[in-house]
């Protein structure tokens, strides 16, 4: 029955894909509609263009519906949406239910305007809805595979589908009859449905460069970074997608098959916005000779056997015999003592190769918490500190009559409300560069500085004040207003998280 009086509304539309380009005004006419014959009126827009619904990341219109929804700052009380599926394909159904749920319990009501059900609660709707949400992942899932079985069998077939065009190579569409229609530049793509892509040569100039490049390291015995550095200092121009010349990007060169004519594909997979994961050499996807090669083969080969005859690509077989040389001389080990190393590796190195910089010593059989060395030593005195300090902190909430519960060695969570974990500008080892993350599910940091200091200070940030998903940690690095507003000292600090834990229950209160 068409309600008579004039509620207020929001809209939510989602197009997947550039291609849908009426996608988005199709979806509108249809909720605008439903909300003429209903009495609404839509007061705002929410509009994710050109997104895919797998997951919330990236969905900029989404994240703010939900964020005005929790905060309080919705001006209205219905969400229209077109369907299901363009509430998202979540591979997890409960994800959609989830974010759902969240406009449900701030008193919004969300509606499918195109689907055959009203979403009303009741026990038939909700088993429609959940089926529709799990097609809408399956949907996906299928589109997916479909689409890999579709690359798969164009590249067996000698066509490039997919990845940044090589530098010094170009990209040829042909027609269905196998004719050339257009040379794609970078960022364009092929307007042909039915057309393949094939690579040719490119402009002299790059070749000129690629073959340079295999010749600095074939015949001059160059490093890939010393080659990367001559090419910058005499200006010749990068990828425009890399900037400049790196070491990095020389090294995929040299190992780039396409450069004698030959089509790798299906090396590594990344289905469905999942890690990507390295695939068995079995599963590749190889057609040699069907490029026209801008670089000899011997030439290729010469620089394969380099390659493979260089233990720097080893990385462990490389760094243990320099560390064991290290520790031969110097009788211990320490970051200071590795970064004196002309050479390498480096400590960013060893925490990259082996999680952290104990983990490598004690691979060639150092251990510094056995060997007591200095900044082992500065480490633990860390810990103790921190575990002191969260200890003090507890026991000052517990007093309030505050429930406290543990999220990890220095993390607890307060009423579960908050989330707080003690951190330690001076805990070497813990974060690299001085930063900590966010992603950890913390609400609060509390920064303990005690380097240099008698009685230790504390700084309680909050994340909503800091942008971004990292923190850099010193209190002398904070900006001067950070660091006013959030400092406190010992007898503060218990009353500070209580009124944090207040405003914290105001805001779910609110909700």
């Amino acid at each position: 029955m068409p309600i008579t009086t004039n509620l207020r509304a929001a809209e939510y539309v989602r197009m997947s894909t550039e291609h849908q380009r009426f996608s988005t005004l199709n979806q509108q006419t249809r909720l605008r509609s439903y909300a003429d014959q209903h009495g609404l009126s839509i007061v705002h827009s929410y509009i994710d263009e050109g997104r895919s619904g797998l997951q919330l990341k990236g969905r900029d219109a989404l994240q703010q519906l939900l964020a005005d929804v929790t905060s309080g700052a919705a001006q209205y009380d219905w969400i229209l949406v077109y369907d299901v599926s363009r509430w998202g394909r979540f591979q997890d159904a409960d994800e959609a239910a989830h974010y759902e749920f969240i406009c449900r319990r701030a008193g919004k009501r969300v509606v499918y305007c195109a689907e055959p059900f009203d979403n009303d609660q009741t026990p038939m709707a909700a088993l429609i809805k959940n089926l529709k949400r799990v097609m809408a992942g399956e949907y996906s899932r299928e589109l997916s595979d479909k689409v890999l079985h579709g690359q798969l069998r164009s590249a067996a077939m000698g066509h490039f589908v997919g990845g940044p065009c090589p530098y010094g190579l170009r990209r040829l569409v042909i027609d269905a009859d196998g004719r050339p229609a257009a040379v794609l530049e970078s960022g364009q793509r092929k307007a042909l449905q039915r057309g393949r892509v094939l690579l040719i040569p490119g402009p002299d100039a790059e070749i000129a460069v690629v073959r340079r490049i295999f010749t600095l390291f074939v015949d001059h015995d160059l490093e890939y970074v010393t080659i990367a550095k001559r090419l910058n200092t005499e200006g010749v121009p990068a990828p425009a997608r890399s900037g400049s010349w790196t070491k990095t990007l020389v090294r995929s060169m040299l190992r780039n098959e396409k450069y004698i004519g030959n089509n790798l594909f299906n090396r590594c997979t990344e289905k469905l916005s999942t890690p990507r994961v390295r695939n068995p050499v079995e599963r590749w996807v190889r057609v040699d000779g069907v490029f026209e090669p801008i670089v000899d083969a011997k030439v290729f080969r010469a620089a394969a056997e380099r390659i493979a005859a260089n233990p720097r690509l080893t990385p462990k077989a490389y760094i243990l015999p320099r560390l064991r040389e290290l520790l031969r001389q110097h009788a211990r080990l320490a970051a200071t003592i590795v970064t004196s190393l002309s050479g390498g590796p480096t400590p960013s190195t060893l925490l990259r190769q082996f999680g952290s910089l104990d983990a490598a010593f004690r691979a060639v059989g150092y251990d510094p918490a056995l060997a007591g060395s200095p900044s082992e030593r500065k480490r633990q005195q860390s810990l103790r500190i921190l575990k002191a300090v969260k200890r003090l902190v507890i026991d000052q909430l517990l007093s309030a009559d505050v429930q406290v519960a543990r999220a990890g060695q220095l993390a607890f969570r307060v009423n579960d409300r908050l989330v707080i974990r003690v951190v330690c500008p001076t805990n070497h080892g813990r974060k690299p560069k001085g930063r900590t993350h966010w992603h950890d599910g913390s609400d609060v940091l509390l920064v303990v500085d005690h380097e240099g200091q008698t009685t230790a200070q504390f700084y309680l940030v909050p994340k909503h004040l800091v942008p971004g998903r990292s923190f850099l940690l010193h209190p002398k690095r904070f900006p001067s207003s950070l660091a006013q507003d959030t400092r406190c000292n010992q007898n503060e600090l218990a009353g500070r998280l209580r009124a944090m834990l207040s405003l914290a229950q105001a805001s779910a209160d609110a909700l």
